[in-house]
């Protein structure tokens, strides 16, 4: 008998090889459920890995269809680092990853990626109630690596790997083209210019203004090409202080300052063929910064030196009776020439920009000009001026807000974010837009209503006053469902986003509302207290069904503050269509939406 034992235990070795080489082709027995029918789906197992890891929780298996394979959208592109977020009101699933967004209707072959169609080869489908969508095709629109091993039936999605052996081949070449060609005639050329610029050719001066402000006294030097390089000397006492700028040329002949808040006198000349020179009588106790933008210098006077930050993105532009300093906008000499009540402010936040129209002459004090900012509130700003009146737009970088004041002979707008000159402020998010219509059912479409409804509302907000609002969209544009989060959580003390739904069966009607959790901000108000408020509102003006207070992970509640999402009524129902195609009813709409948001901020005053 132990003769026999040796090939027993290989029989046995080989069989377990045997069974674990064929584990992974097993075969799935199921029946499938979609297009509103059951299918039976036999099929040898599809093994799918995620960046190395096959995933155990997967509440429906890959299932291949017309030989493409189908994986549950939610558990596995977030598991490549995506967003994923279902429409039901559109059917439409929404893949968010880094710059990139794809947009796929359920049994649609078109896709929409980044705004652009492309076409699948087999559309995506709601499974055994899960939705399902195509592998490869989603994958490789987020840029990521797809595989199929044949053999093992076993499909691999992971991210691409950083191509470094590509990057130092380039590298390399690029290092062998520099030296042998670049460097030698080239760069060392550049390099010997730049220098021979900077020290030995004069640097010309085009211009050396002296501004005096509230909080400072400014004097700018102006270079023909760059900030010019300066040495400054204060004597022993405190009183004089020397500015030299080496190798300068002046394009102008010497002048002299007037007195400003922290200095008596001051004065510029061609000192020598060498240097420009510009000398200024200090108060007591006065200290000077150092900044330079563009091609600017400028020496910032202040009592300890302390009241004034000069960094770049505090100072863009000096010149006359105009500064650009520290987020202001500082003209001087015009307190009595503008007057404040009549001026007039166009917030184009939308397309960032923000018009300050001053209805009065000010070319005694003021120059049509442009300069750049560039921090973040600020990209540029433009000056139009002329006898019928001035101009001044501000290019922003984010939503920003102004307050107009006077101080003494300056009048200062000072460029705020919106919470510092507004109490309470709504954000409304019009659903849907552009290429992206949403839901559509008797002879209605979601964009359209739901644009509709928010222009309504933003007049009953506006008529009111007491609550600022933003808008994500005006018209028929697409702001991506991140963007419209993200303006929601960078401002908004309540966010409402406005939406129709849909069925695939025309039986299903009422109102209902989304909220994803409480979002309590510290005075009580949350954001269920929001979505039952407007719901409740929505039943009484319009008689429709109540289908309650939901929750879903949709992206544009996540991080924001008490936030909403309302589902106004069924599109796909033709009783709910009647009341969304009537504009009687839409008014009705927005009239809930204004009282339910005015009640609650009345009884719940933001904090921050």
């Amino acid at each position: 008998m132990r003769k026999l034992l040796l090939p027993v235990i290989v029989l046995v070795i080989m069989l377990a090889s045997v069974t674990t080489a064929y584990a992974r082709g097993r075969y799935i027995n199921m029946t499938l459920t979609y297009d509103g029918e059951d299918h039976w789906y036999s099929a040898e197992e599809i093994h799918l890995e995620i960046n190395g890891r096959e995933p155990d929780d997967l509440p429906m298996p890959p299932v291949l269809l017309n030989n493409y394979t189908l994986v549950p959208a939610r558990e596995v592109f977030e598991a490549l680092g995506a967003d994923v977020e279902w429409e039901n009101a559109d059917r439409k699933v929404y893949v968010y990853h880094e710059n990139t967004t794809v947009i796929i209707g359920i049994n649609s072959t078109t896709a929409l990626v980044d705004g652009e169609e492309r076409e699948m080869d087999i559309p995506a489908k709601i499974i055994n109630d899960k939705t399902m969508i195509p592998l490869r095709f989603v994958s490789q629109a987020i840029d990521k690596a797809v595989g199929w091993d044949n053999d093992t039936r076993t499909a691999s999605v992971k991210d691409k790997p950083r191509e470094t052996s590509t990057t130092e081949e380039t590298t390399t070449e690029t290092t062998t083209e520099t030296t042998t060609e670049e460097t030698t005639t080239e760069t060392t050329t550049v390099t010997t210019t730049e220098t021979t610029t900077k020290a030995q050719e004069k640097q010309r001066i085009i211009a050396v203004d002296f501004m005096s402000t509230p909080g400072a006294d400014i004097v700018s030097i102006g270079g023909e090409s760059y900030a010019p390089d300066v040495n400054v000397l204060i004597s022993t006492d405190g009183k004089l202080l020397t500015i030299d700028v080496e190798n300068g040329t002046l394009s102008a002949d010497k002048k002299d300052f007037g007195k400003g808040n922290f200095i008596n006198n001051g004065y510029f000349y061609q000192l020598s063929e060498k240097y420009v020179r510009i000398s200024v009588e200090l108060n007591e106790g006065v200290k000077y910064n150092i900044s330079k933008k563009d091609n600017t210098t400028m020496v910032v006077l202040s009592e300890g030196g302390a009241e004034f930050n000069t960094s770049a993105d505090d100072y863009s532009y000096i010149s006359g009776n105009f500064s650009y300093e520290n987020n202001k906008i500082v003209i001087k000499n015009a307190n009595g020439l503008i007057d404040l009540k009549k001026v007039q402010y166009t917030d184009n936040y939308l397309s960032s920009e923000y018009i300050i129209n001053i209805p009065a002459n000010l070319t005694s004090v003021l120059t049509s000009n442009s300069f750049s900012v560039k921090n973040d509130r600020v990209n540029s700003v433009d000056i139009n001026t002329s006898s019928y009146g001035t101009s001044i737009t501000i290019h922003s970088a984010s939503i920003i807000a102004v307050i107009p004041e006077k101080a003494g002979e300056y009048v200062v707008f000072r460029i705020v974010p919106p919470q510092e000159k507004y109490d309470r402020i709504l954000v409304l998010d019009a659903g849907h837009g552009l290429q992206d219509n949403g839901a559509s059912g008797n002879g209605l479409i979601e964009k359209e209503i739901n644009l509709d409804i928010v222009q309504r509302a933003l007049k009953l907000f506006e008529d009111d006053g007491s609550i600022k609002v933003y808008c994500t969209r005006l018209g028929d544009t697409y702001p991506t469902l991140w963007e419209r989060q993200e303006m929601a959580s960078a401002i908004a003390d309540v966010f409402v986003s406005v939406h129709i739904n849909s069925n695939d069966s025309s039986s299903p009607n009422g109102t209902e509302t989304y909220c994803l959790y409480p979002n309590d901000q510290g005075n009580g108000l949350t954001s269920y207290m929001l979505a039952e408020k407007i719901l409740d509102n929505l039943i009484d003006q319009l008689g429709t069904v109540n289908r309650g207070v939901k929750s879903e992970p949709f992206i544009v509640l996540k991080g924001t503050k008490p936030s909403t999402l309302l589902e106004m009524g069924f599109i796909s129902n033709y009783s709910d269509a009647q009341i969304l195609g009537d504009a009687s009813c839409r008014q009705k709409m927005a009239q809930a939406i204004f009282d339910g948001v005015k009640e609650l901020l009345d009884d719940y005053p933001p904090v921050r």
